[in-house]
């Protein structure tokens, strides 16, 4: 069996070394005050943009209740 540890971590490495690296933010978002959120790494409110919840629906009372 083939150990594919080594070039993973090799070319994990390659994409740090070429900043391409990416590396998700922690945010805590305010629910029912969407689109704003707090970044404890910021230290400071943003504002997300992200195209899966930009218009908070994710906290939508409609959509709540139809995951239930």
């Amino acid at each position: 069996m083939v150990d594919y540890t080594h070039i993973f971590e090799k070319a994990i490495r390659s994409v740090m070394e070429e900043e391409r690296y990416r590396v998700f933010t922690e945010i805590e978002y305010k629910v029912e005050q969407a689109p704003y959120a707090y970044s404890k790494k910021l230290d400071k409110q943003i504002i997300v943009f992200c195209s899966n919840d930009y218009l908070g629906m994710s906290q939508h009372s409609v959509v709540i209740d139809a995951t239930h």
